[in-house]
């Protein structure tokens, strides 16, 4: 005699009914996340955006150091030791909204960001070094230790 009423499920019934309670519980938890997680990408790429605009205003903030120095170099045939030796104006005196100082070290220009910088880039620098290229013209490597790539300029990375 069969024992079974109509009632009892059987476990392939109860194995579908946990299926589709976790398939609600993702759908569910997609629906509250992934505008959230949207909305916090967009923030980084805002923010990355105006780091980088404030790198690149430091990097032609620089710009008044970079001539003299190439004036310099083209008038004594080497570096100048530092701001004054270049005719330029004390470190801070050369500073922007988002630079602290543009230092002339050896020929070389250290751009120190700081003021209302990002806190990202606030007291680290970047720096320029100067060479000759074939047509006797300065050119300027830059580079940058302490500065997340993702904020510089393609040819400081």
């Amino acid at each position: 005699m069969d024992t079974t009423t109509s009632r009892e499920r059987s476990p392939r019934g109860r194995t579908i009914g946990i299926l589709v309670v976790v398939a609600a519980i993702v759908i569910v938890a997609a629906i509250l996340c992934v505008p959230r997680y949207q909305r916090h990408r967009h923030a980084a790429q805002v923010h990355a955006a105006k780091v980088r605009a404030q790198v690149a205003e430091g990097l032609a903030s620089s710009d008044p150091a970079r001539l003299a120095v190439a004036l310099y170099l083209a008038r004594f045939h080497l570096a100048p030791a530092d701001n004054t030796a270049a005719g330029l104006a004390f470190s801070e005196e050369l500073g922007s909204r988002y630079v602290k100082g543009v230092q002339v070290d050896d020929g070389k220009l250290v751009v120190t960001y700081g003021n209302k910088a990002d806190a990202a880039i606030g007291g680290k620098t970047i720096q320029l070094v100067p060479h000759k290229d074939a047509d006797g013209v300065t050119r300027w490597t830059c580079s940058s230790g302490d500065i997340d790539p993702d904020y510089l300029p393609a040819d400081c990375r």
